[in-house]
């Protein structure tokens, strides 16, 4: 049985779950729930990066192109400035502060400059959201630690400031020396 196309509806829904657990892991204060979640989102990351393959690997597909291969006329990454309204949508969606995304596949570099403001900036956030998704899975400590320190648990911040005084505080999970 051949497996469903995948739209972007299906990655966008993906990226929320993710993001909802992220915003849970700020909210924790049981260190087994905070592991329990960091695992979580270290797979929807995986997940999600699996579905936006199989979603661009789909859209090569409609265009009549190799689903896996790479056309240097045609695929590309298209790096966007951002605007100070875009880069401060970015940062109240994703707490990232960013000055530029980068949009690949074979779409962007052929259609930018005729595409409305709103579906760039829905591009920018799903960039934006995929970078954040990226950055906490590859960290989890340090997602972590920004979640807490982002956070809204008065608490668990100072717990967490008294705990970083300590020199071993996640040594090797940060790459401390």
């Amino acid at each position: 049985m051949a497996q469903a196309q995948i739209t972007i509806q299906d990655v966008e829904a993906k990226q929320t779950e993710l993001m909802g657990l992220v915003a849970e892991l700020g909210e924790t204060t049981d260190p087994e729930k905070l592991q329990v979640l960091g695992r979580k989102v270290q797979s929807l990351a995986a997940q999600l990066q699996e579905m936006s393959m199989a979603w661009r690997a789909g859209v090569r597909a409609a265009a009549g192109l190799d689903p896996t291969g790479e056309d240097p006329e045609i695929d590309g990454v298209s790096t966007i400035v951002l605007t100070a309204r875009q880069q401060k949508m970015v940062m109240d969606e994703t707490g990232l502060l960013l000055t530029e995304v980068d949009l690949e596949g074979p779409v962007w570099p052929l259609t930018l400059p005729s595409v409305q403001p709103r579906t760039v900036d829905h591009a920018i956030l799903a960039a934006a959201r995929q970078k954040a998704a990226v950055t906490i899975a590859a960290s989890p400590a340090a997602g972590l630690i920004d979640g807490i320190q982002n956070g809204e648990n008065e608490p668990l911040k100072q717990q967490l400031a008294t705990a970083m005084k300590d020199p071993g505080f996640l040594a090797g999970a940060l790459n401390k020396d």
